[in-house]
């Protein structure tokens, strides 16, 4: 395909690949020791955001359906057409029409362990079409990248990819005016999102719960933008960091057919990071002028650490965050979140989890998170 991560020619990774380097390098002008560059007038940061993804466009050709579909008699029709590439590796139709076998009798989780070469993506990819929604979670960008560039997956990514128009392209948008102006200053950024429309309002999105999300203005927020269109497209890919926190917390996007995790193995290592919670005394001190006692931090019992974690907690709830900027309102009103939910977790399930303190702070680790 045009857009593969692969050169055509030299067969290497396109980051690595001799002629595209060879050829910047003839075409790339020398500059003069004293000449100075041009101020930028478009962020530097941002991709061009992915348009909604339409399963229909991407069918397979008639022509080479038929062609196909003669060579596989066997094959159900939906899988071959929904088939990103015009030739299947060795196993790759039988592999999806078990998967889909499974799927239909009711089995709700699916693992594909494969070799290499095995061609793991394109399966996926076929999958996701026949069932019309779904998420894909990758760990790497390289993965991130191949199904955005092979199949043209809308790949939505965090504030930090995105500059802010609002602040003239200077600041990343997770540091923009509207995260860092005080909560109480009502602050309005014409190219953002808001639930109350304007007159003449464009829809953005409807989150999970059926709630509208309007566009401010005809100028939209590259984030906003991109975050739009992944919500309205019926495939999207994300990280697991970034799905964790919108589908449990944010709930922007709504529950899918399926959701496929590439490298799943990986799966529990992050949902155990998730719910560590770890508390230091230097921010204890900083954010709510107290620190855990020594007494419990040397030698604590469970009914000590429950306390602790009370009374940390109620003190935070305490904070007066209208004055705060957004960003630091919505991380004390997580930490909040967090510590009543430890709470909870070791009340209810106390030999789950491991207390890890010394002198600095405490760590809380689950050692299982298969029913969380």
């Amino acid at each position: 395909m045009s857009n593969s991560m692969f050169c055509p020619n030299c067969g290497m990774l396109k980051s690595n690949c001799i002629c595209s380097n060879k050829k910047s390098s003839e075409k790339k002008p020398s500059r003069d020791l004293f000449s100075f560059a041009q101020p930028r007038t478009s962020s530097i940061l941002d991709d061009e955001i992915p348009e909604v993804y339409s399963i229909e466009d991407h069918k397979m050709q008639v022509n080479r359906f038929f062609e196909l579909k003669e060579q596989y008699p066997n094959i159900d029709e939906e899988i071959i057409e929904n088939f990103p590439f015009d030739e299947p590796r060795v196993g790759q139709f039988e592999i999806i029409q078990d998967i889909d076998g499974a799927i239909k009798q009711g089995y709700k989780y699916i693992i594909l362990e494969a070799g290499t070469g095995t061609g793991k993506s394109a399966i996926a990819t076929t999958l996701a079409k026949m069932y019309g929604s779904a998420y894909i979670l990758t760990m790497t960008k390289q993965l991130q990248s191949q199904y955005s560039n092979e199949f043209e997956f809308p790949l939505v990514k965090g504030r930090s990819n995105f500059s802010c128009l609002h602040d003239g392209l200077d600041v990343t948008c997770d540091m923009g005016a509207c995260k860092t102006s005080p909560t109480s200053s009502n602050f309005f950024c014409a190219f953002g999102v808001a639930k109350n429309p304007t007159l003449d309002a464009e829809l953005a999105f409807e989150d999970s719960f059926g709630g509208a999300v309007f566009y401010q203005s005809a100028d939209h927020c590259h984030y906003w933008q991109q975050k739009a269109n992944a919500v309205n497209s019926p495939i999207t890919l994300m990280n697991y960091d970034y799905a964790i926190a919108e589908l449990n917390y944010v709930k922007h996007f709504g529950t899918r057919s399926l959701l496929i995790l590439d490298e799943a193995h990986n799966i529990e290592s992050k949902l155990m990071n998730t719910m560590e919670v770890n508390l230091y005394n230097h921010r204890l001190e900083k954010d709510i002028s107290k620190v855990i006692s020594k007494e419990t931090l040397q030698d604590g019992e469970l009914e000590d650490w429950l306390l602790e974690i009370s009374a940390i907690s109620e003190s935070y709830e305490d904070i007066e965050i209208k004055d705060l900027s957004k960003n630091k309102a919505d991380r004390i009103r997580s930490t909040i979140s967090r510590l009543k939910t430890l709470k909870k977790n070791l009340e209810n399930e106390p030999k789950n989890w491991v207390i890890d303190s010394d002198e600095n702070g405490v760590s809380f680790k689950p050692l299982r998170v298969h029913h969380y």
